[in-house]
């Protein structure tokens, strides 16, 4: 049996602006030349630029014209499905008290 570790994207302390909110996360991303790519932040990388745990280990992507892609996983990890978001999505689940990430 085989084991996978999940590797975090790193986020340098000075791409984090101190606004936390969804649109910080845009920022940072577009800071560190990270749009397009296909990226996973943890738990304490996502509150500390969001203020809250948004997308749980899931992969995301922001495109260079500002579209969020979220990639769940599905048929027991062998597939993923490709979920859009916009800006007030992202928003919505920072305030919702009690959303543990933006899929719920």
């Amino acid at each position: 049996m085989t084991t996978s570790t999940i590797k975090f994207q790193e986020i340098a302390a000075w791409a984090i602006a101190e606004e936390k909110d969804a649109r910080a996360l845009f920022e940072c991303v577009a800071l560190l030349g990270l749009e397009g790519k296909w990226i996973r932040l943890s738990a304490a990388q996502q509150r500390a630029i969001m203020g809250a745990n948004v997308f749980g280990k899931k992969e995301f992507c922001i495109g260079e014209d500002g579209e969020l892609r979220v990639a769940h996983s599905v048929a027991f990890g062998q597939d993923k499905e490709i979920i859009y978001y916009t800006l007030a999505d992202v928003q919505r689940a920072i305030a919702a008290p009690g959303l543990t990430n933006i899929s719920n």
